[in-house]
């Protein structure tokens, strides 16, 4: 199952993500996937990966970061995770695992 999300982020500006989950099966470890620079969180194989993740148990969130400024990056994913934390219904995830791609992994 997915859900598109938006993360409140500086600014009035948001992050947008989406949220993979298996139904009834939930983990109390979360994945953030990041993209690296020039794609989405729709690019490469970050859905797939989402998928898998999830199947396994593991609630796993993608977004979109475009700027390919690294401050701005480093910014925007404290805000997914900080985000994560607080997202309702993943009350059981007690930690989170950020993996990115490319200049994602810089975050």
């Amino acid at each position: 199952m997915e859900s598109e999300l938006q993360i409140p982020f500086e600014k009035g500006k948001t992050v947008a993500c989406v949220l993979t989950r298996a139904a009834g099966k939930y983990s109390s470890v979360g994945i953030i996937l990041a993209h690296g620079a020039g794609g989405d969180m729709h690019s490469g194989h970050l859905a797939h990966y989402a998928a898998t993740f999830a199947d396994a148990g593991f609630p796993c969130l993608r977004f979109t970061c475009k700027p390919v400024r690294l401050p701005y990056r480093v910014k925007a994913c404290q805000a997914v995770m900080d985000g994560a934390a607080e997202m309702p219904g993943l009350d059981q995830v007690k930690a989170w695992i950020f993996a990115g791609h490319s200049m994602a992994s810089l975050c």
